[in-house]
């Protein structure tokens, strides 16, 4: 809780603000938001229900839900996958960025490993049951919650949602499963539309105005993003690729009938299938949704698609531990635990040494000094609004002690030098100067820029000076 909230966490505190009264407060304030309100309605729920410091409750409920996502991963694969390759795929899921970057983030992505390593799980559960034709009501009722709480907490999950519906619906094989699957699916899209047409005309963001594309370029970095998220790590692609290679060698060294007879013996390639499918099928949809509907792609998809990937480590640990020899599963596994756990020494050392973004600590800066707090203070700020009640108090001054007499100059960072030009910023700069404004600010900017170099800037503030 010592470093700084960055921009997006502001948000959150503005959304989940615990002073807000009740439900329907907090659900219409957070539907300004181009996010659905599922997440925040939990963070003020959680704040309001402890009364704990807002920082310590909002990034401590993502760490809660990010370890409960590991467990849910080691839990998600079924028999015969054995404890081991889910202890291993838990813990590399611990060591990968994804996992402990938004682990310590008031964002609503921890809440989505829970919600999708759960999802998974009960689509694993399914599919023998729809492969006898048998349906299996309980597990699709529960997918059909867990995905509209996921779509409602983050649009990208009506691609993961359809991606699930999608390959369980190739696992069926009667038309009673098939109907049933097809109906649980179309109950999650239509709410999620319903939702959609609802909260739309509510952003109070242009959200035709943002910095997606559909130019083919972005796509492709953005999937490299995506995928470096969760191998962005050495230690994270060392270990894949150890796996890979021992797989490699074992099929090499043994005759290809033993991995054949394993994936029969075992049944995993309807599980291995199955994952594969609902991580292709939900960046295949996005990038649908981006080329011919709306521009909407991000790297942040795979941030959703991570424990998909998770739940697919332990079925290849498996793998690899029924292909080499007798009495070396316990020293294999022993070994790439080893790899795994030293993974996170590589990721926790040095955390939280430097804030990201410096809100905290440039706000205790201005609050000692004299006249600050109470001044008029000119703020680099965003080129359109997000919120209805569009002032940097919220942002700039979370981190200041309250003062109702704070005033703002807002000088938007696509248009900083029309702004920093102008008489008002004039006078201010002016009155600084000669005295008449004790506190010494003339421009005040964190994360956000005004299009040219502080060189610039400061030249273009000095020409205010009597």
């Amino acid at each position: 809780t010592e470093s700084s909230f960055w921009l997006d966490e502001l948000y959150t505190a503005y959304f989940a603000d615990p002073m807000q009264a009740g439900t329907g407060e907090v659900f219409l304030r957070a539907a300004e938001d181009v996010h659905p309100p599922g997440y925040y309605l939990l963070v003020w729920a959680v704040a309001r229900g402890t009364g704990l410091e807002f920082i310590l409750v909002s990034r401590g409920l993502s760490a809660a839900l990010a370890v409960l996502a590991l467990g849910l991963v080691a839990l998600a694969p079924v028999r015969p996958v054995s404890m081991t390759p889910r202890l291993v795929a838990a813990a590399f899921a611990a060591t990968t960025y994804v996992w402990f970057e938004y682990s310590q983030e008031a964002r609503s992505y921890a809440f989505c490993f829970v919600l999708v390593a759960g999802l998974m799980g009960l689509g694993l559960r399914c599919l023998p049951r729809l492969m006898r034709g048998e349906v299996p009501y309980r597990l699709l009722a529960g997918g059909v919650i867990l995905s509209l709480l996921a779509c409602l907490s983050h649009y990208y999950a009506v691609l993961l949602a359809g991606a699930f519906f999608s390959m369980l619906l190739c696992f069926c094989r009667s038309w009673r499963s098939f109907i049933a699957v097809s109906v649980s699916g179309l109950c999650v899209l239509a709410v999620t539309v319903a939702f959609l047409i609802w909260h739309l005309p509510r952003i109070i963001a242009d959200v035709s105005d943002t910095w997606f594309s559909a130019e083919w370029s972005f796509l492709m970095q953005h999937i490299r993003w995506g995928l470096g998220q969760i191998l962005n790590q050495g230690w994270s692609q060392l270990f894949i690729l150890l796996v890979i290679v021992l797989v490699l060698l074992a099929c090499v060294l043994r005759p290809t009938q033993g991995l054949r007879a394993l994936l029969a013996k075992d049944a995993l390639a309807a599980p291995l299938l199955f994952l594969a499918g609902v991580f292709i099928l939900t960046t295949g949809y996005g990038l649908i949704v981006t080329l011919g509907f709306v521009q909407m792609f991000s790297y942040r998809v795979f941030v959703l698609l991570a424990p998909v990937f998770w739940i697919g480590v332990a079925y290849a640990v498996h793998v690899l531990l029924g292909l080499i020899r007798p009495g070396w599963p316990a020293l294999g596994a022993s070994a790439l635990l080893a790899l795994a756990l030293l993974g996170s020494v590589s990721i926790v050392r040095d955390r939280g040494a430097l804030d990201g973004q410096a809100w905290r600590s440039t706000a205790e800066i201005i609050a000692g000094l004299e006249g600050c707090p109470t001044a008029t203070l000119p703020v680099v700020w965003l080129n359109q609004s997000y919120i209805s009640d569009d002032t940097p108090e919220w942002i700039y001054g979370y981190y200041l002690p309250p003062a109702p007499e704070r005033d703002w100059i807002t000088v938007p960072y696509d248009d900083a030098p029309a702004v920093l030009t102008g008489k008002e910023i004039g006078a201010l700069v002016a009155a600084t100067a000669t005295g008449a404004r004790t506190c010494p600010v003339v421009l005040w900017s964190v994360h956000m820029h005004g299009g040219g170099t502080i060189e610039e800037t400061q030249a273009l503030l000095k020409a205010h000076v009597p």
